[in-house]
């Protein structure tokens, strides 16, 4: 397989955890995206950055899947992986921002 230069970092990360990793096309990612299997949960980068993360995971195992974000957190920040982020506010969060409404006079 012929990998990106700019996913060289985090394919030597995946090779050294000894987790499995492939180009793949898949509906709703950038195409082709390299997919990292950490266990429980997927991994999903394009162009060095990580765009996409997958678990599912029954509440038993709620201790792996925490290691398995840790694990990508530390990835993503040795390899300069970690996407720009935005702040998510659901709909009552956004209405309690705004400021009340009130008639001028």
């Amino acid at each position: 397989m012929i990998i990106r230069d700019c996913d060289r970092a985090v394919v030597k990360w995946a090779v050294d955890q000894g987790y499995p990793y492939a180009y793949v096309r898949e509906h709703g990612l950038p195409d082709p995206s390299l997919r990292i299997h950490l266990g429980l949960s997927t991994a999903y980068f394009e162009g060095g950055r990580l765009v996409h993360w997958r678990a599912e995971s029954p509440g038993r195992h709620m201790d792996q899947l925490m290691f398995e974000l840790t694990s990508l957190f530390g990835c993503c920040a040795s390899a300069n992986a970690y996407p720009e982020q935005e702040v998510w506010l659901s709909p009552a969060e956004q209405s309690a921002l705004r400021p009340p409404y009130s008639k001028a006079s």
